[in-house]
C-alpha cells in the first residue's frame, strides 16, 4: 500500500481499528510481543501528519501502558461487516500469512528514504494475529459450509468446485446463488440443510441469526431447491419467496420447484404454509407426503395431491429423489 499524506488508508483504519477490539487474553503473546517490537521499533519515526503525534510517545519503558492505550485512543471507525468478510476470505485462501515470516537480507538505505509511517507498519505487522484472532478465538456465529460438485455464481462472480471455502465466507454477504451445473449443497451450523439443483436460482439473507425467532428469508428466482432442518434446529421461522407465493417452513423437510408454469410445493415431512394472492382463500397448508401446485395462471387454480407412487414414472422419480436428500 502506498503511502498517504492524510494518514493510513481506509481498509488500513478499519483493520487498525480491528486490533483495537480484539480481547487481549484471546490472541497469542507470542504475537502480541511481536506487535509491540514492531511499535516500539517505529515510533521514533512517525510521520508529520500522523494525529498520533499528539498523543504521547510510546516507548519500550511505556510498555504496560500500550495495552489500555490501544484499547481506549481509537483513531478509526469501527470496521464494516464487508471488510470482516474480506479478511476471512484472506485468510482461506491464504493470501495472509499466519506465520512470522524468515528475516530478509536487509538493503542499504538511503539517506534521503521518507520516515516510516509507524501507525501502518504497527497494524500490517499484526494482521496475521488480527486474522487468527477475529477466524477462531473471538466468539463467532453459525456460518455457512459449502460442498461443491461443479462451478457455481455468486452475485455475479463464478467459484469453482474446488473453492467451497471461499464460496463459503461469500456467502456471508446478501446475494443470489446460482447452480451451473451439479447440485450446491449447503449447510449452516448443521442444523439446516440446503441443496441447489442443477440451473436453480437462490438468493439467501447472508449470515442469519440462529436465535430461534428471527426468520430466515431465501428467495427461489428459478429451478429448485431441497430444505432439511435437523432436530437440533432452533426453530426460526424459514420463509421461502417464490414468483408466486410465500412458503413458510417450521421444522420440515420439502423441495420447492418454480418454472414458467409456477410454484410447487412438495413436504417430504413435517408440514409447510403457503400464503398466496393466487390462493382463493389467501393461504394454504401443505401437510406431510402432499404436493401442491400453484399455476402462474390464476385461471388454472391449482392442485392438491399425494406423492406419487407409481414407479419409473416422472413425478415418482421427482419426490423419490427428495425423499433420499430428506433421509441423508
Amino acid at each position: 500500500m502506498s503511502a498517504d499524506p492524510r494518514g493510513p488508508p481506509s481498509r488500513d483504519r478499519e483493520l487498525e481499528e480491528l486490533l483495537r477490539r480484539l480481547p487481549a487474553a484471546k490472541v497469542d503473546p507470542a504475537f502480541r510481543r511481536r506487535v509491540w517490537a514492531a511499535f516500539s521499533g517505529g515510533a521514533g519515526s512517525r510521520d508529520s501528519g500522523s494525529r498520533l503525534e499528539r498523543e504521547p510517545r510510546m516507548g519500550g519503558r511505556l510498555e504496560p501502558e500500550f495495552e489500555p492505550w490501544l484499547a481506549t485512543a481509537p483513531i478509526a471507525p469501527a470496521a464494516r461487516g464487508s471488510f470482516r468478510t474480506e479478511l476471512r476470505q484472506a485468510f482461506v485462501s491464504g493470501r495472509i500469512q499466519t506465520r512470522e515470516p524468515a528475516p530478509a537480507a536487509a538493503e542499504p538505505r538511503q539517506a534521503s528514504a521518507p520516515p516510516r509511517n509507524w501507525v501502518r507498519f504497527a497494524v500490517l505487522a499484526a494482521a496475521a494475529a488480527a486474522v487468527l484472532a477475529v477466524t477462531f478465538f473471538l466468539p463467532e456465529p453459525p456460518r455457512w459450509k459449502a460442498r461443491l460438485a461443479g462451478p457455481v455464481r455468486l452475485a455475479g462472480e463464478e467459484f469453482s468446485a474446488a473453492e467451497a471455502d471461499r464460496l463459503a465466507v461469500a456467502l456471508e454477504a446478501n446475494g443470489e446463488l446460482e447452480s451451473l451445473g451439479q447440485p450446491v449443497e449447503l449447510s449452516l451450523a448443521d442444523v439446516l440443510q440446503l441443496e441447489l439443483l442443477h440451473g436453480a436460482r437462490l438468493t439467501l439473507p447472508g449470515l442469519p441469526e440462529l436465535d430461534g425467532a428471527t426468520p430466515i428469508a431465501l428467495s427461489l428466482n428459478a429451478g429448485e431447491v431441497y430444505l432439511r432442518t435437523s432436530g437440533d434446529y432452533p426453530g426460526n421461522p424459514i420463509r421461502v419467496k417464490t414468483p408466486q407465493a410465500e412458503v413458510e417452513i417450521h421444522g420440515t423437510t420439502l423441495g420447492i420447484l418454480v418454472d414458467d408454469s409456477g410454484t410447487c410445493v412438495c413436504v417430504c415431512q413435517g408440514r409447510v404454509g403457503i400464503s398466496s394472492e393466487l390462493i382463493p382463500e389467501g393461504s394454504k397448508e401443505v401437510e406431510q407426503g402432499m404436493t401442491y401446485f400453484l399455476f402462474q395462471d390464476s385461471a388454472m387454480g391449482a392442485k392438491y395431491m399425494p406423492f406419487a407412487t407409481e414407479v419409473g414414472t416422472p413425478e415418482y422419480e421427482h419426490v423419490r429423489e427428495l425423499e433420499v436428500f430428506g433421509a441423508r
